[in-house]
């Protein structure tokens, strides 16, 4: 697998990791793969417990604008960095065609199991 250009603009990020077949996170201006974070994802009991706080969110936000996303969501931080959280609120059109981008996030998550 061939390495991540880098540096590159967050416009020229997004525009790459589309063509990807796997998830990379975009930090001061660098790619980077996600799994190589320093997380605790990939377990059974992560998984659950994130899975949990989505459909508990998920019936309290029924039938209004907000909804309750897994990791597949990416969220643009204010640095400038893309992330991929465990669970994201957004409120934002879901008509949008920015693909899996959140428009309007309220709530960000991340399972530290």
């Amino acid at each position: 697998m061939p390495a991540a250009p880098s540096p590159m603009s967050a416009a020229d990020f997004l525009a790459w990791e589309a063509g990807e077949p796997e998830k990379w996170e975009f930090v001061a201006g660098r790619p980077v793969r996600r799994a190589t974070r320093m997380m605790a994802g990939g377990t059974v009991r992560h998984a659950r417990i994130a899975a949990n706080i989505v459909r508990a969110l998920g019936n309290r936000l029924s039938g209004g604008r907000c909804a309750p996303f897994g990791s597949d969501l990416k969220v643009a931080c204010g640095t400038g960095a893309f992330r991929y959280p465990d669970v994201t609120v957004d409120c934002g059109d879901p008509r949008d065609d920015r693909g899996l981008l959140a428009t309007d996030p309220r709530v960000l998550v991340e399972v530290l199991s």
